[in-house]
């Protein structure tokens, strides 16, 4: 992509972005080993951001990524086992010469089990790592998209999160969906803090690290109450949730999605389908 973006100020380009990127990523899929069968991969991508003017929120930066991974599936009797793991790299240097280079590896172990032909049980944990972000690292200024004043941190430690989840989903019969829990943990979770500072009314904001914790659920349910050929008549239900919290201090962390919930109706007729949602969002 190669993207160009200029803030006017009445007739005056006060300022103006330009990003060029690229990406690109190589899949396998590798022949069976035994029951084991699986794919490897490897990503590269490069990103040249430049910023001037008076709302440039961080200076030009060259960044690369490197990345490998692999994927394996394992059956274990009517259980379906899932392995991954995933090695990355970022560098990051602005264009007056300071540099981050970081890199981190990630792996996860999931269990897939079908209790019934429609009703299947699904666990997974895994250790994830982070890596800091450009605009993380580097912001220093105001950033008018989030109405906030930017200042990164270029001395962030990698983000280390270790996950747990478990969901339960129906796939046949007149009622199906899914129900889904996670608790996550979190070394050293990158977060943006705003200040009781303000700059030119942007409220100051500092990327900072803080060991946390996540938990929530996530619902999705469906219910037919016609279904005939042609002709079927559905209601819909969804719900989610995210608690975020500094371990440390048992404070809520700033910026999280509060709670939402929703419901519908859905019909559809031969080719034709019509929908309708109400969704509500908490405080």
């Amino acid at each position: 992509s190669d993207y160009e973006h200029k803030e006017l100020e009445g007739d005056v380009i006060g300022t103006r972005f330009d990003n060029r990127e690229f990406d690109s990523r190589l899949e396998a899929t590798h022949a069976p080993i035994g029951p084991v069968s699986g794919t490897l991969g490897a990503q590269f991508g490069m990103r040249d951001m430049t910023a001037a003017g008076d709302e440039a929120f961080m200076p030009g930066t060259d960044s690369k990524s490197y990345a490998l991974f692999a994927y394996e599936e394992i059956p274990v009797g009517s259980l379906s086992l899932g392995v991954g793991a995933r090695w990355e790299r970022a560098d990051n240097e602005t264009v007056d010469g300071v540099r981050r280079d970081n890199d981190g590896f990630s792996a996860s172990l999931g269990l897939n089990w079908p209790v019934s032909e429609s009703f299947t049980l699904t666990f997974s944990g895994s250790r994830s790592t982070k890596l800091p972000t450009a605009v993380e690292l580097f912001a220093d200024g105001p950033h008018v998209a989030t109405r906030l004043y930017e200042i990164g941190d270029p001395d962030l430690r990698n983000e280390i999160g270790y996950s747990f989840d478990a969901a339960a989903i129906l796939s046949e019969g007149p009622v199906t969906g899914q129900v889904a829990g996670f608790v996550n943990s979190f070394d050293d979770f990158i977060l943006i803090m705003p200040t009781d500072s303000t700059v030119g009314g942007f409220t100051v904001a500092q990327y900072e690290q803080e060991d946390a914790r996540f938990y929530g659920f996530e619902l999705s349910l469906k219910v037919s109450i016609l279904h005939r050929p042609g002709n079927h008549l559905a209601l819909t239900g969804f719900s989610d949730y995210v608690r975020a919290e500094d371990t440390a201090t048992d404070e809520p962390l700033p910026f999280i999605p509060p709670l939402r919930w929703g419901g519908g109706a859905l019909w559809e007729v031969d080719r034709w389908r019509a929908a309708v949602d109400v969704r509500w969002t908490e405080e």
